[in-house]
């Protein structure tokens, strides 16, 4: 190597012999001579040279070997003329601007340069080139030609990489201390001399090793007894004065370890070929042997977790720019066996051949990003395998530097995850769209609704939206059964799809409920579809058991203007129009006007009071709980009271459908006496199970806390029941408490003396929540649930989050987070500090005696 590099500088450092190569002299016999010496330097350096003419633009000569490793013939080379990109075009892009950076400067100078840099060669390989210039002037400074040599490194380089990496580990080994070195006296038979590490692995000192083996039975005496054989024929047998010897053995220490040791030992002979001294080093492999071990159990659970996990692994040479390893399963996913496939992945293009034209794009910036940044490669991507299916894979790699931080190589895995991928797919269409129709559900209609509501502030288009509800549904329920109402939604959602086609989003909202959203219409021609809609509906029959069924459809149609902020509000408006259309005889459309929904909302609202009444003649309210937990090591549990009304089928009507109703028309308080008599007769007549439990939350409505009459009967319940009142937390809003301060403030402060608790329920939803927070005596903060579901990914919620329990937290009051929907938003609020949460994540509403009755199951088991 460095004969080859003496000769490389020796071609520009000697001036003289530079003056004979490039025309000084005229002799024919000299410039033979010379051709002869670079004919040489070339076979013997693998070295090519050149002379520029700097004036005319062009080569004035070139060797053959210059010209093969700038990917050209010599007659090529001589041809390019002012210019020399095409040459410079085959530099590697990691050096191109580096290379292109140090020659300009060096000519613009007037200096020489000397570089190193990467070659792509004709066949695409990376060849490493050194390169001398030097420029020419006249005898008036100014360039006239350059000159130079160019030698291919590629051999060296490796050799010096191979070198400094042997050394990296030399040196590591040394550090580590697992390997000591001796010598022994063959002519006394004897340890002449020893390292420290040597009596360490025997457990000794230096000098008690010195004074242990004193002959070759103290040496044999230690070793392992069913390894003494093997120990005494390679050690003192017949061939151990004319063999280096290398071994691996077993010893039993001082005190009394075994160790697994390799030995390798060489003789020192003196003038006359006799044998005077051994020499060695002696090495504790017992990390390593047991390493093994593990590695050979390893590698079958490795081969079996590869083969159930569709995992492969390999390892890619940048340098070569092929791969070098693969496993069988790497091999699998591709189609192919081992040798198939490092014989078909020979270059990065290979690579890329197989990868889905979709996915080019991303597999190429990744690679090349995690290339320039030095990073490693993780991403998700398809390939097409060998006999032309697609997979879903999953590619992590690192990337391999040497001791100058160039890139040459990466290892790592590929997974196929095309069955999760699948169930990804699956899993998200099921969480958009209805099982039993195909259409989108009520959440995906909801989540396009608000894009729309958030658009419409800034491009001031016109929209709509409808809410459809099946006339006389009921009918083929109750006279077919429900699989017969199923078949009718299925058919029906299928033909309604047909008329809207991709002019709108029709979603099934429930039960026998669809919504349409029109997008980019004007009201008269939204209204336009659903006539279409209306006329399709009409003309379809329903089959079922030789019976044939027609249906109606009520329609409540309301423009999507800019004025829209919130989609409860939008909806709100459509049903009530859909109500319209069905009071004014069903089967039409009915578009929202003010005036018109809220005379329909009032009608329904005096239907809700009749409904309400008949409830209680007929005993059809009941009480559900919901559960309260404390989170951060806090067991404590608690429950919420939940009142729900049945209709005379026997199903659930949630609160928001009747309370409105109940309050306008000043039965709330009823239902509030309701609840609170019902609660305390049930905590009276289950002890056991409240005095496992640390309170129950009863909600109150404002007109109960300011009324006096309603504070009295809360007492003579206490008085009746015999409850403990400590076990009863009263849940007030937020906007009760502000709208009502003084009466809100003295029905607490008396009920706390007595020993109830207090909930600020919904706090943070006024306007001045923490204005007023001083004056009202409560024990605890229910966070409004509208800070609390989104908290994952609104920086602001959590602000706010924080804020309300930091303040809650201060003047002595625990907090409560409602709206707890999953896992993540639990983990962000125990992380902020709440004290307890509450929502569907924890735990849902169930009837209350039920919540008893598995108590009670669960204290006999």
């Amino acid at each position: 190597m460095d004969e080859k590099v003496n000769q490389h500088e020796l071609l520009l450092e000697n001036e003289s012999l530079r003056k004979e190569l490039h025309g000084l002299s005229q002799s024919k016999g000299e410039l033979q001579k010379i051709n002869i010496i670079f004919t040489q330097l070339e076979q013997f350096g693998d070295l090519g040279y050149w002379e520029w003419d700097a004036i005319a633009g062009r080569y004035i000569t070139c060797s053959k070997h210059y010209a093969n490793l700038n990917n050209m013939t010599v007659e090529q080379m001589m041809a390019v003329v002012t210019s020399n990109e095409e040459g410079r075009e085959c530099i590697s892009e990691d050096d191109r601007e580096r290379y292109i950076q140090v020659v300009d400067s060096a000519v613009e100078s007037k200096q020489g340069w000397d570089i190193e840099y990467c070659r792509i060669d004709k066949a695409g390989k990376r060849v490493y080139l050194h390169e001398i210039g030097q420029p020419v002037l006249d005898d008036y400074g100014v360039i006239i030609k350059t000159v130079g040599t160019v030698q291919n490194v590629t051999q060296i380089r490796r050799v010096r990489d191979e070198l400094q990496q042997s050394r990296a580990l030399f040196g590591q080994a040394e550090v580590m201390g697992n390997m000591g070195h001796w010598s022994w006296d063959l002519v006394e038979g004897k340890l002449a001399s020893c390292s420290d590490q040597f009596a360490r692995i025997y457990g000794m000192t230096v000098p008690e090793a010195l004074d242990y083996f004193i002959s070759n039975d103290a040496e044999l005496d230690l070793v392992h007894p069913d390894d003494k054989e093997n120990f005494s024929r390679a050690v003192y047998g017949p061939n151990r004065l004319h063999n280096r010897t290398d071994l691996e053995y077993r010893i039993i220490t001082s005190s009394g370890d075994t160790r697994h040791l390799y030995a390798s030992s060489d003789l020192s002979l003196d003038n006359d070929s006799a044998c005077l001294q051994s020499f060695g080093t002696v090495q504790d492999i017992t990390k390593r042997k047991l390493a093994e071990e593990q590695l050979r159990k390893s590698n079958v659970l490795f081969s079996q977790s590869e083969a159930m996990g569709s995992m492969g692994h390999f390892h890619w040479d940048f340098v070569e720019d092929k791969l070098i390893f693969c496993s069988d399963q790497y091999a699998k996913l591709f189609g192919m066996t081992v040798p198939e496939a490092l014989d078909y992945f020979i270059s990065t293009d290979a690579e890329l051949d197989l990868v889905h034209p979709d996915d080019k794009a991303l597999f190429k910036q990744e690679s090349k990003s995690s290339k320039r940044l030095n990073t490693s490669m993780d991403f998700e991507y398809r390939i097409i395998t060998s006999s032309g299916d697609t997979r879903h894979v999953y590619a992590k790699s690192e990337r391999v530097f040497d001791n100058d931080g160039i890139l040459f190589g990466a290892f790592g895995t590929l997974q196929d995850i095309t069955e999760r991928k699948s169930n990804e797919d699956k899993l998200k269409y099921e969480g958009t769209h209805d099982a039993l129709t195909g259409l989108i559900n009520r959440s995906e209609f909801e989540r396009r609704t608000n894009c729309l509501l958030s658009s419409i502030q800034k491009d001031r288009t016109e929209h709509a939206l409808c809410f459809l509800d099946l006339d006389q549904f009921k009918i083929i329920n109750d006279t077919c059964g429900h699989i017969a109402g199923d078949d009718l939604l299925r058919q029906l959602g299928g033909i309604l799809q047909s008329v809207v086609g991709d002019s709108a989003t029709l979603a099934r909202l429930g039960g026998d409920e669809f919504g349409l959203l029109i997008e980019n219409s004007t009201i008269d021609q939204s209204q336009g579809l659903a006539e279409l809609i209306l006329i399709a509906t009409r003309e379809f029959q329903f089959l079922w058991d030789k019976q044939v069924f027609r249906i109606g459809l009520s329609i409540g149609l309301v423009a999507i203007t800019d004025g829209f902020q919130e989609i409860t509000k939008l909806l709100q408006q459509a049903d009530a129009a859909c109500y319209m259309a069905k009071e004014l005889g069903r089967d039409q459309i009915h578009v929202y006007h003010p005036g018109n929904a809220e005379m329909a909302l009032r009608k329904s609202e005096v239907q809700w009071v009749a409904q309400i009444n008949q409830a209680f003649d007929d005993e059809r309210f009941c009480l559900y709980a919901q559960p309260i937990k404390g989170i951060s090591g806090n067991h404590e549990m608690h429950y919420e009271v939940l009142l729900r009304l049945l209709n005379e089928k026997g199903e659930i009507i949630p609160p928001g459908s009747f309370l409105p109703a109940a309050e306008r028309y000043n039965l709330i308080e009823k239902l509030d006496r309701w609840v609170v008599n019902n609660t305390f007769e049930l905590m009276a007549g289950n002890s056991e199970f409240f005095n496992n439990i640390h309170f129950i939350s009863i909600n109150l409505s404002g007109k109960s806390v300011t009324n006096p009459k309603f504070l009295e009967y809360i007492l003579s319940e206490l008085n009746r029941t015999k409850i403990k009142s400590g076990q009863i937390c009263f849940e007030v809003t937020e906007t009760v408490a502000i709208s009502n301060l003084d009466s809100a403030s003295t029905f607490l402060s008396i009920l706390k003396t007595i020993g109830f608790s207090f909930a600020l329920d919904d706090f943070g939803s006024g306007l001045s929540s923490f204005g007023y927070l001083k004056t009202l005596p409560v024990d605890y903060l229910k966070i409004d649930g509208m800070f609390v579901k989104d908290i994952i990914n609104d920086p602001i919620d959590r602000a706010m989050v924080e804020s309300i329990n930091n303040i809650g937290h201060i003047m002595g009051m625990k907090t409560i987070a409602e709206f707890v929907e999953n896992d993540e938003i639990r983990a962000v609020l125990d992380d902020i500090g709440v004290d307890y949460v509450q929502g569907y994540g924890i735990g849902k509403p169930e009837p209350f005696n039920e919540v008893i009755s598995q108590f009670d199951r669960f204290k006999t088991i």
